[in-house]
């Protein structure tokens, strides 16, 4: 039970025991700002740090782009929630706010193949993203081909006609904010995972 009896506290709602308790939360700004810093340390023009060792498995998974206009709208929870219940595991997870020069040089492959092709690298570019592994629980060397079939059509008005269950039917707004990216190809997935979680880091 969360503070007071309240059941809509998220330590209430996902949380399993005193240990197992879902989230930490600073006590005071003191704290908050002791505590942000050990995650996100300021950087002096000569001084770096290491970053975290990355948790992705870079084999049998693939990798799916949160787009800026679905974490800005605060579907990132509800889109992750779905990938959990379609049962795919979330491997890897990071936010990244892409310059136009690094989200053309991700959608490369897609600059002769599909009409809309600067307006994505624009979309890309325009906010936080935030990028995850996926693997498929029930066939992991299935991981990019069941992503790709529950992430659906390129386009949400074609997926929501024939797919309504799909993560673009639900989630995509048009052909550009479609919600998420997703690996195309079984080939593509480790090269897609390892542009975000070793070529950025």
């Amino acid at each position: 039970m969360g503070h007071n009896g309240n059941h809509t506290t998220i330590r209430a709602r996902f949380g399993r025991s005193v240990f197992e308790n879902v989230a930490h939360a600073s006590l005071s700004v003191a704290d908050a700002k002791r505590e942000v810093e050990l995650f996100f340390p300021a950087q002096p023009a000569n001084h770096s740090f290491l970053r975290p060792t990355s948790s992705a498995v870079f084999s049998n998974s693939s990798c799916c782009v949160v787009l800026p206009h679905a974490v800005r709208g605060r579907g990132l929870g509800d889109i992750l929630a779905c990938v959990q219940e379609e049962g795919f595991t979330v491997s890897a997870l990071e936010t990244f706010h892409l310059d136009f020069g690094k989200a053309e040089e991700f959608l490369e492959i897609y600059k002769n193949v599909v009409e809309n092709y600067g307006a994505m690298v624009k979309h890309l570019s325009s906010g936080m993203c935030c990028a995850l592994e996926v693997v498929a629980d029930s066939s992991p060397e299935s991981s990019v081909q069941l992503f790709r079939e529950f992430v659906g059509p390129r386009d949400p008005d074609i997926a929501r006609k024939l797919r309504p269950n799909t993560l673009r039917a639900r989630f995509g707004k048009n052909l550009t904010e479609n919600a998420v990216h997703c690996t195309d190809l079984p080939e593509d997935g480790a090269l897609e995972v390892e542009y975000f979680f070793k070529v950025l880091q």
